[in-house]
């Protein structure tokens, strides 16, 4: 539903967002959209960074929000997602994402080290992959019995 979306570009905005991404137990589902640059010399930026929760979706428009809240916000935000016991971040090929987001930012290098608790699902993916060809042709798994 619309009200499970949440644009996040204010202070309160932003607290709300990290009230639920940032509570013990939490998975969070990371992506981040950008333009490319065409120009010679031109750097990329993050424009809509998604945060995800099972009933929640968060889209920080990271074109203004990093003008307009609270610097010391969005890197309690960052260092709390991501430097985290209790909280768990997945994400696809997710250093990308997690580069572009120190390149639009780049106070937050710091405060987002050390990296704890960070899937990547793709690397997961290809280990998975890798896994399951190693395994016979023909092979079933056991069933279950209750």
């Amino acid at each position: 539903p619309e009200r499970s979306i949440t644009i996040v570009d204010k202070d309160r905005a932003l607290e709300r967002c990290m009230q639920d991404v940032l509570s013990p137990g939490s998975i969070v589902g990371v992506d981040s959209e950008w333009r490319p640059t065409l120009c010679t010399g031109g750097h990329a930026r993050i424009g809509l960074l998604q945060l995800s929760t099972a009933s929640h979706a968060y889209l920080l428009d990271m074109v203004v929000l990093p003008k307009r809240c609270n610097q010391k916000l969005l890197q309690r935000l960052f260092s709390g997602l991501f430097t985290s016991k209790k909280v768990l971040v997945l994400g696809y090929s997710f250093d990308g994402d997690l580069e572009m987001l120190m390149h639009s930012i780049p106070t937050i290098r710091d405060a987002i080290q050390p990296l704890r608790r960070v899937v990547d699902v793709r690397l997961l993916s290809e280990q998975v992959d890798a896994a399951e060809a190693k395994l016979p042709i023909n092979w079933n798994p056991p069933k279950r019995t209750n």
